[in-house]
C-alpha cells in the first residue's frame, strides 16, 4: 500500500450508508432486525483455532465460516450465488469447491458440490469433448446361400517399388460370406478391363 498516496477519512455510522446497506439485507439466513442491522445467530458459525493448511493463504485470513447445514435446499441456495452467478461464470468442481471452502463449512458439503456441478446443465453443454466418438459398427447384408464372393470391395495400394515388373497390388476382399481377401501384383496403369 505504501506505492499509492490515499488518506484514511473516517465516517461515523449514521452516514455512512452503503456500509449499512450491505449489513441490512433481510434475506440472510432469516437474522435477528436490530435498527437497520442484521444480527446472525451464533449457530451459523464454526471458529476455527488455526488454518488447516499452513500454505493455503487465503484460508489463513479467516476466523470463521458460515455453517451450512445438511440441508439440500440450504446448500443449493449458497452453491447458486457461487457457482451460477456471473461472477462465478460455473468454474468447475475443484474451482467451485475452492470458493466454496473458503466462505462455508458443514457435513458432507464437498459432495453437494461435486453432485451439483455434475448435475449443472450448463456446464454440461459447455465441457469439451475429450474423446472422440467411436463409428458405428455397421452391419453388411451377408447372403451366406449365393456364395462367396457375389459382394466385393476392391482397392489398389500403389507407388509401390518395382518388384518383377509391378508397382501397385490390386486388393479385392470378400464382404459377403468368407471375408476372405486376394492381393494381386498389377501396375498402377491399370484400366476397368485390366481389373475385370
Amino acid at each position: 500500500m505504501q506505492d499509492y498516496n490515499f488518506v484514511l477519512d473516517y465516517i461515523p455510522g449514521e452516514t455512512n450508508t452503503i456500509a449499512s446497506t450491505l449489513s441490512c439485507r433481510e434475506d440472510l439466513n432469516k437474522g435477528v432486525s436490530a435498527k437497520r442491522q442484521i444480527l446472525l445467530p451464533d449457530s451459523l458459525f464454526r471458529i476455527r483455532k488455526s488454518a488447516p493448511h499452513a500454505d493455503d493463504e487465503y484460508d489463513s485470513l479467516f476466523t470463521c465460516k458460515i455453517f451450512l447445514k445438511d440441508d439440500p435446499e440450504e446448500q443449493r441456495t449458497a452453491l447458486r450465488e457461487i457457482h451460477n452467478s456471473p461472477a462465478g461464470g460455473h468454474p468447475g468442481i475443484a474451482n467451485t469447491w475452492d470458493l466454496v471452502k473458503r466462505q462455508y463449512d458443514g457435513p458432507r458439503l464437498r459432495q453437494f458440490v461435486e453432485d451439483y456441478v455434475r448435475g449443472c446443465a450448463k456446464c454440461q453443454e459447455s465441457k469439451p469433448m475429450t474423446s472422440l466418438p467411436k463409428a458405428p459398427l455397421l452391419r453388411f447384408d451377408t447372403h451366406a446361400e449365393e456364395g462367396p464372393f457375389q459382394y466385393m470391395s476392391m482397392d489398389l495400394i500403389t507407388d509401390l517399388p518395382r518388384s518383377e515388373g509391378y508397382d501397385a497390388i490390386l486388393t479385392i476382399v470378400d464382404q459377403g460370406c468368407s471375408k476372405a481377401a486376394k492381393f494381386i501384383p498389377c501396375n498402377k496403369t491399370i484400366d476397368a478391363e485390366g481389373v475385370v
